[in-house]
């Protein structure tokens, strides 16, 4: 997966738990990125163009 890809899941994934320091931790990353990643979401600079359809780590990111 790309990274942008990740971030945009991971983003969404935030926005539908409300859980910023939750998501960050299961994701293994750090809450200060996923709320930069947020942010440059919030501006427009991460697109959604380039997001997984389908696949075992969309599932994945799902589940949490």
């Amino acid at each position: 997966m790309r990274r942008s890809q990740f971030k945009i899941q991971a983003v969404s994934l935030s926005e539908q738990r409300g859980n910023v320091s939750l998501v960050a931790q299961e994701l293994g990353i750090c809450k200060e990125s996923l709320v930069n990643w947020r942010k440059l979401h919030k501006e427009g600079k991460l697109t959604k163009e380039k997001q997984i359809s389908s696949g075992p780590i969309r599932e994945e990111l799902l589940r949490l």
